[in-house]
């Protein structure tokens, strides 16, 4: 469509308005703003109008200046409807197959949970509700590849305290990582200080297989 300017009401005629430039001489007209400021508001309305597919005109209703703007622009092809439908997550369990891993967690829901997952990619799993059950199940299984621990459990220890106690069990010792629904400054400190990887509950699961991944590939081959 056509660009409409030059919608000039007779009253322009009385205050003298410049038909070229209606906005501006409108201002002038019927504000007290200063000539600087009248000049960037015009300008800034020209530069729109430049731009784009603008129609702009002024005019002074019951003394008030009434500025009316319009935008024209292309009508959009319709865009194609994306699927709803997730596409499927190809998992390798194969990659994982054999990796030992000890869960440290005091809330049995959580590593009945942990357990299954790890089992169906393939990973060798132990759990344990405390530190000295994850002493118990180092012994049994002659070391591990990965530690995943909570960070607070019962009876005031912590997960620093099994990695304090375990990390020489595990075939390599980067292989950890602390596991809180904590957010604290606190808890990613102690990641820090131990050099160990944190996952924040509920873990996601692509996360977890990442982690578990890079610990299969730090193994001694």
């Amino acid at each position: 469509s056509k660009k409409k300017k030059g919608f000039f009401s007779p009253v322009y005629a009385r205050l003298g308005v410049d038909q070229q430039q209606p906005f501006l001489s409108c201002l002038t007209a019927v504000t007290n703003l200063p000539h600087y400021a009248q000049l960037e508001l015009a300008d800034i309305v020209r530069e729109i109008d430049r731009r784009l597919t603008l129609s702009s005109f002024a005019s002074l209703q019951r003394g008030q200046l009434v500025s009316v703007f319009s935008v024209t622009v292309p009508m959009a092809g319709m865009a194609p409807r994306r699927s709803r439908v997730a596409a499927p997550v190809k998992t390798s369990s194969a990659s994982l197959k054999g990796v030992r891993v000890l869960c440290v967690d005091d809330e049995r829901t959580i590593l009945d949970a942990m357990s299954s997952l790890l089992m169906r990619w393939g990973c060798e799993v132990q759990t344990a509700g405390s530190l000295q059950e994850a002493q118990a199940c180092a012994s049994e299984m002659a070391g591990f590849d990965a530690l995943l621990v909570d960070y607070e459990l019962n009876n005031g220890e912590t997960g620093v305290d099994v990695i304090t106690a375990l990390r020489s069990s595990l075939t390599t010792p980067d292989n950890v990582a602390i596991i809180t629904a904590n957010t604290g400054a606190e808890i990613e400190t102690a990641a820090s200080e131990q050099g160990v990887i944190l996952l924040r509950k509920p873990v996601d699961s692509e996360e977890l297989r990442a982690f578990l991944e890079a610990c299969r590939l730090r193994l001694p081959a």
